[in-house]
């Protein structure tokens, strides 16, 4: 083999090389990013992953792929239906492994044409007299 008559050449020289490579991962994959988004408001999700090489992301909603190749989610002037179960998935090309995060979950702060304030209401019933 041309390795072993290499390595035959390095060890007649009184010189050797070590290689080591290793891969691993992923794991811990996880999900930064607020669970609560004004209507029009701008939603960034960060996903991270212990793995060697680092790993490739893919992002979910509610199942669906809607992004590839980044580890950040990033949606501008979100709408009612943004909102639902987000997942991040690493994928480790050497490994060939897999790993997803936990589901986080997307609400709205404030729905459209909802208000803060509550309406107060008293009905009061009884017989009027003149």
């Amino acid at each position: 083999n041309k390795l072993r008559t290499q390595l035959s050449r390095l060890f007649l020289m009184n010189t050797f090389i070590i290689f080591t490579c290793f891969s691993d991962g992923p794991e811990n994959v996880q999900i930064k990013g607020p669970n609560k988004v004004n209507i029009k408001g701008t939603l960034k999700l960060t996903c991270s992953a212990e793995s060697t090489p680092s790993a490739r992301f893919t992002w979910f909603l509610n199942g669906t792929e809607i992004l590839t190749n980044s580890a950040e989610y990033i949606k501008e002037e979100v709408e009612l239906s943004d909102s639902g179960n987000y997942t991040c998935q690493a994928w480790n090309n050497i490994t060939e492994r897999t790993s997803s995060s936990v589901v986080h979950g997307l609400t709205w702060l404030k729905k459209p044409g909802s208000t803060n304030d509550r309406i107060r209401c008293v009905v009061v019933t009884g017989q009027f007299k003149m």
